[in-house]
């Protein structure tokens, strides 16, 4: 009884381990396979996914195009066994690429997101068939059937041998992504999503920090990162990256071994890697394109400093997309602003002169028609009301079927140099006639010399009537004044040498004024009305000059004042010394009828004047003669309200005289 017991006992033992092994070996055996397998085909989207990822970076606009190439990259296996078939899908869950293998029932399908930027843009679909996993499950139970004997062994060594597979399968598959990512361009970090410890990282990676990939491994990824840039790149990363939310950091730097801070920007992202919550991190050093954004920004800088400094703009008329463009020192010689003016041609028309409208017109209608390069020269009206000369060249560019495709050209501000072209031309006849002056007062100078010589021979051998008497005084009075003109423009043709010592400007402005009160060979009486008001600036310095040159040019300025108030009014002079350009300003106001806008600017000119009896040579000798000293002259006035004169003179030192100041 007891042994049958035992071996009933022994006979159901051995059925149920003989059982357990033909059901739960195989069944073990079919577990196994199966997630080994879909962990496997979970990687190897994953890989495939990222190497193309690599391609959208590349070519974000046009990776879909690439199919070609996207084909040879999914077409790579690392495991033959197992039929499998893949596909490339765009965002739109459109097939671009799919490498079809029959696969027989059941299959497994895992797929992985492509990305650009931390945007989803496609994704990678593999299925692979379990039917061969089937076929040799179902082996398995069949080579166990025969022996119970060889349960105990297939449940020993085929665990064994698949898990032994498993791994090798592992590894090979470890190796490819670790090749994948060693020929990265980019540093790749690799790190515990849970912690933040660096779990993993490329070769890049060890040259941007300048460490061993043992060194790396287990840091933070915080340490990374300057002090000052670790607690922002912590804040993002608990935000974004743990949220699941790709992110695109930029303006970061990480800091190298030598302490050297290098800029990069950083593409991180989440995934799942055997379960576990891993972060990647895409760290791209940005130095060389740093360095060339910032050669280029000097570049820039030079060319608008040049620009500016000689008054050069540019323009462009695009007729395909009908955009202008002009450079920002056109906007500045049209004096208006990017944000509020808009380079339209209507626009540009409303700052031309009117009378300079119809001739830029043509030439712009030229070089249209007839393929005329542009040479134009301008004037423009500022909204200030200012006016200025443009020189603008430019001409028609054609596309490869000879069409007009734009205009443009360059314009210049060439106001300046127009004003001084027109003075060296003035200077130049100013000469001519001043040579012609001269010989000409010298021989009128001689003949009144003798003019004057025989009336007064005829006054002393001849007794003359009241009449004649009359006569002869007035004939002398007018030979005294042609003599003081031809005086005036000897002196014009050719100044005087300057006497230079050093002097104080209010001395020789406050004896002007009283010498001016008291002068009494005038053709006038000076108006009992009139008043004097002095502000003299304190401290002013002394300078080198001639006193009695500059006292005449006082003098004429303020006999003008009188001449200017036949009914009496106020003469104020005034000096201040301006520190910064080290002159004395001399004011000489009067409240006169002031000066018509239309002869104002003509003041200066020789031979111009507005009295019965001037010369016109008053002003032009002392515009002259300040200019010699290096200063200059304006003039300020308004109808009915009265006229300043401005002299600014430098201060002048014994060692700074210029040998030109006695030519």
């Amino acid at each position: 009884m007891k042994i049958r017991s035992v071996n009933l006992v022994l006979t159901l033992l051995a059925g149920i381990i003989i059982g357990g092994v033909l059901i739960l070996v195989p069944l073990g055996y079919f577990l196994l396979s199966y997630h080994h397998e879909k962990g496997s085909l979970e990687t190897e989207a994953v890989i495939k996914a990222r190497i193309i990822t690599q391609v959208v970076s590349a070519n974000p606009d046009f990776w879909e195009f690439e199919r070609v190439r996207i084909h040879e990259l999914i077409s790579e296996r690392q495991n033959n066994e197992f039929p499998e078939s893949q596909r490339v899908f765009n965002s739109r869950n459109e097939l671009l690429v799919e490498n079809v293998i029959v696969t027989k029932p059941p299959v497994i399908m895992e797929s992985a997101n492509l990305y650009d930027s931390g945007i989803v843009v496609g994704r990678v679909e593999l299925t692979r068939s379990l039917y061969p996993l089937l076929a040799r499950t179902g082996l398995l139970f069949i080579g166990m059937v025969p022996s119970g004997v060889g349960g105990f062994l297939v449940l020993y060594f085929i665990p064994i041998r698949m898990l032994r597979r498993a791994g090798e399968d592992l590894r090979k598959s470890e190796q490819k992504y670790r090749r994948l990512i060693e020929i990265a361009n980019d540093a790749i970090f690799v790190a515990d999503a849970a912690t933040g410890r660096i779990l993993d990282a490329n070769r890049k990676a060890e040259e941007l920090l300048g460490k061993s990939l043992n060194d790396i491994i287990g840091m933070h990824q915080s340490e990374l990162h300057p002090a000052g840039e670790a607690e922002k790149y912590r804040k993002i990363f608990m935000d974004s990256i743990l949220k699941g939310t790709p992110v695109l950091l930029t303006d970061l730097c990480v800091m190298n071994s030598a302490g050297k801070k290098v800029p990069v920007d950083i593409s991180a992202s989440v995934t799942e890697i055997e379960g576990k919550k891993v972060i990647q991190g895409i760290f791209r050093d940005v130095t060389e394109r740093i360095r060339t954004e910032e050669a280029l920004r000097k570049s820039e800088a030079r060319y608008s400093q040049a620009a500016s400094a000689a008054h050069l703009g540019h323009w462009e008329r695009d007729f395909i997309t009908s955009n202008g463009f002009w450079s920002r020192e056109t906007y500045n010689i049209f004096g208006v602003s990017p944000d509020k003016f808009e380079p339209t041609f209507d626009n540009l028309m409303s700052l031309v002169h009117p009378d300079d409208r119809d001739e830029l017109r043509d030439a712009l209608n030229s070089a249209l028609t007839s393929r005329k390069k542009i040479n134009i020269e301008y004037r423009i009206v500022r909204p200030d009301g200012e006016m200025r000369v443009i020189h603008s060249k430019g001409e028609a560019r054609l596309n490869d079927k000879g069409e007009i495709t734009r205009l443009d050209g360059t314009l210049q501000d060439v106001t300046d140099r127009k004003h001084f072209e027109e003075t060296i031309e003035w200077a130049e006849q100013l000469n001519i006639v001043a040579q012609l002056t001269k010989g000409l007062a010298e021989d009128i100078k001689n003949s009144l010399a003798g003019i004057k010589a025989s009336i007064g021979v005829l006054a002393s051998e001849h007794t003359f009537s009241d009449e004649d008497r009359t006569i002869k005084v007035k004939a002398m009075d007018e030979i005294e004044r042609i003599k003081t003109t031809v005086n005036s423009l000897l002196q014009f043709a050719k100044p005087a040498d300057p006497k230079l010592i050093m002097m104080s400007m209010n001395d020789i402005l406050d004896k002007t004024i009283s010498f001016s009160l008291k002068h009494d060979s005038l053709d006038f009486k000076t108006p009992s009305k009139i008043t004097f008001s002095r502000h003299f600036e304190k401290n002013i310095p002394d300078t080198m000059g001639d006193p009695l040159q500059l006292q005449q040019i006082f003098l004429n300025l303020i006999f003008n004042s009188f001449e200017a108030m036949p009914a009496g009014g106020t003469v104020s002079v005034s000096t201040a010394y301006n520190r910064e350009q080290n002159y004395i300003q001399i004011a000489v106001a009067d409240t006169g009828g002031g000066i018509d806008e239309k002869l104002k600017d003509r003041i200066f000119e020789p031979f111009f004047t507005t009295k019965p009896k001037g010369t016109g040579l008053g002003l032009a000798i002392t515009k002259r003669t300040i200019e010699h000293y290096g200063g200059d002259m304006k003039v300020e006035s308004t109808v009915n309200e009265g006229t300043v004169i401005y002299i600014n003179y430098p201060v002048i030192k014994a060692k700074d005289l210029s040998p030109s100041l006695f030519l």
